[in-house]
């Protein structure tokens, strides 16, 4: 029979809420080995140009190894698609097909509600340019401002992941508490994960994937994607400083109205969330 190769730990969403630097932090450790591709987007519902290659829907449990070619027996398999929060039909078949004690843990970061929106709205809008750059009350009129509001309530998408994984394969990372915090919550989630916790007491933390406006788009994905290869990952804090300088432009601030609309949001959604959030024991207080 042959080997599964499948990742022990995903990190799976959500989205503008630093799956990126965590992704890059657990690179660094000696016991792990990241896939070759931060965002494999392999256990995604649908396929899209960026998980084409390789993906569940088309090439099966066996495509999860070609992410994995590079890693030595010992280690600890992670990847990062931080899609795969609000996704369940594919999710569940992965599950279902591979053998209970393969089943990977997943890691979730979850962000104040109107703080990711309003992150992923910049993004949208001054980053990626995937659509023009209105503003926040126009933004959320659209389908994709819907969706993003949608996909921010973590009720469902936590209440689907527990019910086909389990509570103990779950450690919720609250984003608030990560930034306070780094060295504590890393050696949290290395008990988690199984490895040493004390490679962090001398670590040197750096953020990836900051939101900045971009001048030039094509510029940007040439970059972003040379950086997020395996090869020029460590580079990462030492080009994006330079990188912002050059091809970066700072975002507007919050008007009046944008607090408004997304402390509205904030206390529906909250009130929505608290029961689940209960459940895993987390604290986020600070979201009110």
């Amino acid at each position: 029979m042959t080997e599964i190769v499948i990742p022990d730990v995903i990190i799976g969403g959500a989205p503008k809420c630093g799956t990126t630097s965590l992704f890059d932090w657990l690179s660094s450790h000696p016991q792990v080995c990241a896939s070759s591709k931060k965002e494999t987007g392999f256990l995604l519902d649908d396929v899209f140009e960026f998980n084409r290659e390789s993906n569940f829907i088309n090439h099966g449990i066996e495509g999860y190894k070609s992410f994995f070619r590079e890693c030595h027996s010992g280690k600890l398999l992670i990847e990062a698609s931080p899609q795969y929060l609000s996704q369940k039909k594919i999710p569940k078949e992965f599950v279902r097909v591979i053998p209970e004690n393969r089943i990977p843990k997943m890691v979730f970061i979850l962000r104040k509600p109107s703080d990711r929106i309003y992150s992923q709205y910049r993004f949208d809008c001054f980053t990626r340019k995937i659509l023009p750059p209105l503003n926040l009350k126009e933004y959320l009129s659209t389908s994709r401002g819907k969706y993003v509001v949608e996909t921010t309530n973590y009720y469902s998408s936590l209440l689907f992941w527990k019910s086909i994984i389990g509570i103990d394969k779950i450690f919720l990372v609250i984003f608030e508490d990560l930034v306070k915090r780094e060295k504590g919550v890393m050696e949290e989630l290395s008990q988690f994960m199984g490895i040493d916790p004390g490679f962090w007491s001398e670590y040197t933390f750096f953020r990836s994937n900051r939101t900045v406006g971009v001048k030039n788009l094509t510029i940007h994905d040439w970059l972003i994607k040379g950086l997020n290869s395996k090869s020029f990952r460590m580079l990462k804090k030492y080009i994006r400083p330079i990188y912002y300088r050059l091809n970066g432009f700072s975002l507007p601030e919050k008007t009046p109205s944008d607090i408004e609309i997304l402390e509205a949001i904030n206390r529906s959604l909250y009130a929505e969330m608290v029961e689940i959030l209960n459940e895993f024991n987390v604290d986020v207080s600070c979201w009110k």
